[in-house]
Order: C-alpha cells, then structure tokens, then sequence
C-alpha cells in the first residue's frame, strides 16, 4: 500500500533577544569627554537608594550604590598624551559582608596597581569608601593603544564604583562613576548633538515647521 506524500511548509522564525538579557560585554561612558570604554566579561548591580555610605565624597553618595564586577574587565581611556598620569579607583563593598568574600588584582599595562585588593579589609567593614591609587607611565595610543586598566577577579568578582584620571599637574582629565557607563546605543542615543547656526526654534516670526524641525536636530535621540 502506498501513502501520499504530504509537503509540509517549513517557516524559518527569528527571534530577537532583548540586550538586557545578555551579559554586558562593551560599554561606552557617555558623559565623559574623552572616550571611556569597559570591555570584558562584567554586569551591573546597584544597592538600595536607602544605604548609608561612609566616607563618600559630598554629594557622590549616590556614585558607590551602583557598580560594574565582573571576574575579567577592561576600562580604556582613549586619546590621553603620552605622559605620566595618577588612576582613583574608588569602591565600597555593598554585597559581601566578611572580609576575604571578595579579592582581586588591577594593573594597567606592566604596573600593578592593587594584588589581592580586599575592599572590606580595607575600609573597615561594608559600605565604607576605599581607594585604589597609583602612578602609571602612558605612550602615545599610536604606540601602544589607549590607557588600559584591566580588573581581574581572585575570589569572587572584581569590581569598581569610580575611577578618575589626573595628570602630572593633578589636574582630574576624566572622571566617571558605573552608573555613568552605559551600552553604546544607549550612550550614542544620549549625546546631544552640535548644531551650528541660528536657534530659529527660539524665533516666533519664523515658520512653525522650521521651527520644530530645527528644534528636533538640536535633540538627543533620548
């Protein structure tokens, strides 16, 4: 006995995964003026806005709630002059609460800027603002690419809340908290664009739709 032979229709579906569902692997500071980058294998996790942090620069309690760990990161600092220049890296442990939960290394090229850093041996207990300080030796980006801090995790994750960059003088030349860092979309989308000319928004004797079309050129996508 013989069966028909029945086509079936194949649909070929594709599914877009929203960017949140993956792990962060680049992200671009879009409030700074020189181009920030972190690169690498880290997330995001931010604490209550109700948690008391100690020891926090006046008005940047809010710059240690949020944070970027991860177990291998990067932080790049593009188009610095080749130079002398001192790296703060600030933290407060927010998730861990006993010493040696959370241990990890942070160099900058051949320097070593922290070996086992433990952020709760050394403020003194959770929630407590520390600092990692250290002289680092720059070449031109041309030579030997942009300023590359790298964050490796011993135990547990790695992690950072700000980082600043001074030059010879002290002078801060970039300074940025996680929460400042976002996807590259997300940043591009908030950078408010540079128009040249005239505000004709601003001038009622012109045509309302120069006017509006003027005033959408000046907007951020956000």
């Amino acid at each position: 006995m013989r069966f028909p032979l029945i086509c079936l229709p194949v649909f070929l579906v594709t599914v877009f995964l929203p960017a949140s569902a993956a792990h962060a692997d680049e992200e671009v500071c879009g409030a700074c003026d020189r181009l920030v980058q972190v690169t690498g294998d880290f997330q995001h996790f931010r604490v209550g806005g109700d948690t008391a942090i100690e020891g926090a620069p006046a008005g940047r309690e809010g710059d240690y709630r949020e944070e970027i760990f991860g177990p291998n990161f990067a932080v790049t600092v593009a188009h610095l002059p080749a130079g002398r220049y001192t790296v703060v890296i600030g933290g407060a442990e927010n998730f861990f609460t006993q010493p040696g939960q959370r241990v990890f290394d942070v160099t900058c090229g051949d320097t070593t800027l922290a070996t086992n850093f433990d952020i709760l041996a050394v403020a003194g207990g959770a929630h407590k603002v520390c600092f990692i300080t250290g002289q680092v030796e720059h070449q031109d980006d041309a030579i030997a690419g942009p300023l590359k801090i790298q964050f490796t995790g011993r135990v547990n994750n790695a992690k950072f809340n700000t980082m600043e960059i001074k030059d010879a003088s002290g002078a801060s030349l970039v300074s940025f908290s996680a929460s400042e860092l976002a996807d590259a979309f997300a940043a591009a989308a908030s950078k408010i664009p540079e128009v040249s000319g005239p505000e004709i928004w601003r001038d009622p004797s012109q045509p309302i739709d120069a006017r509006v079309n003027d005033l959408v050129r000046r907007l951020s996508l956000a």
